[in-house]
């Protein structure tokens, strides 16, 4: 370990700290100071870099490599007007051991409002940067910047209002990780600094983040105190932090510093017994690991379990940080191995910051690498686990040429909280991140309301409702949220305005029953009165009533194939744990031996058929009866030929004869 002190001037604070050691760095070598400069940035303390930096190209004006530094930490802590001088310079002296100076200084164009400017650098630079090693990556990202620019001249401002929070909020340090515990009371992270303080990382315990409340007073938001319910131990401090849907979990990410210039970050989870919340849980089994584990989220997968999603930097992700899940087994109190969250979602840069609202099933997270309008951008998806409709940014009005994090609504759906470093007001420079809230004075609110109930008019308590955004140019569905009935059968949930839906309701002993439901061109509030019934599963067999065969034939006719694609097709993937035998039945025309064989293969036909249109083979089961199990008389009384009797025994049925079992791995 070098002798010399290793100071962190916390880059955090509003205030001109070159003046702070400017004559102590006369004492440093260069050595020392490139000693310095690398630790800084190590730990992410890119203002503090960028003061050695600079010491270190005024003693060497002509060090190109100096020059980089110092425009990379510019750039990294916000200062886009010195970063883009310095990258400008390096450009036109012809710096082209630098590749990536294209890129940087394209992205600074954008942050600084320049699209056109950006758009020429950006494609300059994608043509000189073909072939290198990471080509992929940046032209790509390249490609995004561009689309954002492009979209950013297009767009329109007239749906939100957005402000800072006041000063006695948004301090002269980091805000971040707002966390709505109702409409208006919030918790937030923020870090105090004394102004102009300097720490000795050998001897000196960095001062950390502290979690805080504040609560709305006519339309203001007023700093409460501490909120001082959890303590994680171990030199841990809590960064982010999400509740389960029950809210009776809670998880947290926790971060400790480390003297090898390094951060260490874990999810934690907190219960909620008693009315009281109970002592910090590190979660290991794969998920919290040597690298880095930040920001969770929670919500439920397709089955109804307990998902949990965070950022992590580890091996095998699609770029930097990704989105990765794990499920959650409560029975078992085990969270399985996490999986990264899929390429619709994760992309060559950062994905951070994941939220779902609990009301809508919304997930939003902040990237670097979708299509974006300069620094980290908030987007919006539907889905669970690794299966996501296409991500779409949430727009201008919210996202700038900045960074923005920690997007969260609150209750009601109409307003909201996040996290940017853009400028305003009262703040002329964009180091620190500020919470900034926002309101849709004109919000739709479409309510879909009604109660699930049996053929009878009974209603049906516990029933569960998936609510799925439907995808018509892929045809696929999306699981947005589920909820479960009241005692007396009765469900609500929110929908959102130009959507398309697909709405299941289950009920143990029940035939699953479905309805489809449009949002577009929804200009005004509403509410959706819609009553769900379902069809009890009998015991016996059950008619499919309109399949028919080729005459002495085992071929379905294509009228048949119409009928099982409307009914039985439908029943199967609306209700897809439940096994069936489908059995075939002829009257007493013939031999008794070939009527057996034709209803077997009529059978089999219907259940090839179905395997084909995608139904797993281990769910069906087809047997021919023949003529062994009559409904009607094929004869009457007096021997005579009964057509109508031989009618209604040509038919074929369909039981429910068990139930698949859920698999448990993921």
């Amino acid at each position: 370990m070098s002798a010399i002190k290793k100071y962190i001037i916390i880059a955090l604070i509003l205030i001109p700290l070159g003046s702070l050691f400017g004559q102590e760095l006369d004492n440093y070598s260069n050595s020392n100071l490139k000693y310095l400069a690398s630790d800084a940035e190590n730990r992410r303390d890119f203002l503090s870099a960028a003061i050695y930096y600079e010491e270190l190209n005024r003693r060497k004006p002509k060090n190109d490599n100096f020059k980089y530094q110092l425009a990379r930490n510019y750039h990294l802590s916000s200062q886009f007007d010195k970063a883009a001088k310095l990258y400008e310079a390096l450009e036109q002296s012809g710096a082209d051991k630098y590749p990536l100076l294209g890129f940087y200084l394209g992205r600074i164009k954008i942050m600084q409002g320049k699209c056109n400017e950006a758009i020429e650098i950006l494609e300059q630079f994608s043509k000189d940067y073909r072939g290198e090693k990471d080509d992929r990556k940046y032209r790509r990202m390249s490609k995004f910047s561009i689309e954002g620019c492009e979209s950013l001249k297009e767009s329109s401002k007239n749906r939100f209002v957005v402000d800072p929070l006041d000063t006695e909020i948004n301090g002269a340090n980091m805000e971040g990780a707002p966390l709505f515990e109702s409409e208006d009371r919030i918790i937030y992270n923020s870090l105090f600094v004394p102004a102009g303080k300097a720490y000795d990382t050998e001897v000196a315990e960095l001062p950390t983040p502290q979690y805080y409340t504040a609560s709305k007073s006519d339309g203001d938001w007023e700093k409460e105190g501490e909120w001082k319910q959890v303590e994680l131990g171990g030199g841990y401090y809590a960064v982010s932090a999400a509740f389960n849907l029950e809210r009776n979990r809670l998880y947290i990410s926790g971060c400790k510093n480390l003297h090898t210039s390094e951060q260490n970050c874990d999810i934690f989870k907190v219960e909620l017994k008693n009315g009281k919340w109970g002592s910090a849980e590190r979660i290991a089994e794969g998920i919290s690991t040597d690298a880095q584990e930040r920001h969770p989220a929670v919500g439920i997968d397709d089955k109804g379990r307990e998902t949990l999603y965070f950022a992590s930097d580890r091996e095998d992700g699609k770029g930097g940080f990704d989105i990765w899940y794990s499920t959650y087994y409560e029975k078992k109190d085990e969270y399985r191995e996490p999986r990264n969250s899929g390429s619709k979602i994760n992309s060559v840069g950062d994905e951070l910051t994941p939220y779902i609202d609990s009301e809508s099933g919304e997930f939003y997270f902040s990237s670097d690498g979708h299509p974006g309008y300069g620094g980290l951008d908030i987007f919006r998806s539907v889905g669970a686990r690794s299966k996501w409709k296409e991500p779409e940014n949430i727009g201008s009005e919210i996202n700038s040429p900045m960074d923005e994090l920690y997007y969260v609504l609150a209750p009601s759906g109409q307003s909201g909280l996040f996290v940017s470093n853009r400028l305003y007001d009262n703040k002329s420079q964009p180091c620190c991140d500020d919470l900034f809230y926002f309101i849709d004075p004109d919000l739709v609110k479409l309510m879909y309301v009604g109660q699930v109930k049996n053929e009878d008019g009974e209603p049906l308590a516990n029933s569960v409702i998936s609510i799925y955004e439907s995808d018509d140019s892929t045809s696929e569905s999306y699981l947005r949220k589920r909820v479960v009935t009241d005692d007396e059968g009765n469900y609500r949930f929110r929908l959102e305005p130009d959507k398309h839906y697909l709405i299941n309701a289950a009920s143990d002993g029940y035939f699953v029953d479905e309805k489809r439901i449009s949002t577009e061109r929804k200009v005004a509030s509403e509410e959706y009165k819609v009553d769900m019934t379902l069809s009890k599963m009998d015991e016996g067999p059950i008619l499919l009533g309109n399949v028919y065969y080729e005459f002495n034939s085992a071929e379905l006719t294509e009228e048949s194939k119409q009928t099982l694609d409307t009914t039985f097709y439908q029943l199967m993937v609306h209700n897809p744990e439940i096994v069936v035998e489908v059995s075939s039945h002829t009257d007493s025309k013939g031999q008794s031996n070939y009527n057996q064989s034709l209803s077997q293969r009529r059978a089999e036909a219907v259940i090839n058929y179905l395997i084909k249109k995608g139904i797993d083979r281990s769910r069906l089961k087809a047997k021919g009866y023949g003529e062994t199990k009559p409904i009607a008389p094929n004869k009457n009384p007096d021997g005579t030929d009964n057509p109508e009797g031989r009618a209604k025994n040509r038919r074929t049925e369909f039981q429910v004869i068990g139930k698949m079992e859920v698999e448990e791995e993921d």
